[in-house]
């Protein structure tokens, strides 16, 4: 996304998170964010597939973890959705991680699935 061409490629000035984002196994959702995301144990939000655009992805979980096949156009809003608020969250953590927990104790891990928690949500 840096190397997009702001005149010719416009990215929208505000996301509004007031629903649940994914593509593929990946998903944001704000109320799912455990507690402790900024603590050293905790693991980084896993990010979206690389070729999250294909249609092989276009689909995510919704309520109770239930799969919901996405249309072309909330297809790619998903993933816009998806890839921004991911790599926000991540950056955030990493930069507490990088100015309070040791580097040893420091998880970096793009592991927290929250897939797994919509079901019991």
């Amino acid at each position: 996304g840096a190397s997009l061409n702001p005149s010719k490629y416009p990215l929208p000035t505000l996301l509004h998170y007031c629903q649940v984002y994914g593509v593929a196994n990946v998903l944001f959702a704000k109320r799912l964010i455990p507690e402790n995301i900024f603590t050293c144990q905790s693991p980084l939000l896993e990010e979206p597939p690389t070729d999250a655009i294909s249609s092989h992805n276009a689909y995510n979980f919704v309520h109770k973890g239930k799969r919901q096949d996405l249309d072309g156009k909330h297809h790619k809003r998903h993933v816009f959705s998806s890839c921004a608020i991911t790599s926000a969250m991540n950056e955030a953590a990493l930069f507490f991680k990088h100015h309070h927990c040791d580097k040893t104790e420091a998880n970096t891990e793009k592991t927290l699935s929250l897939v797994s928690l919509i079901a019991s949500a």
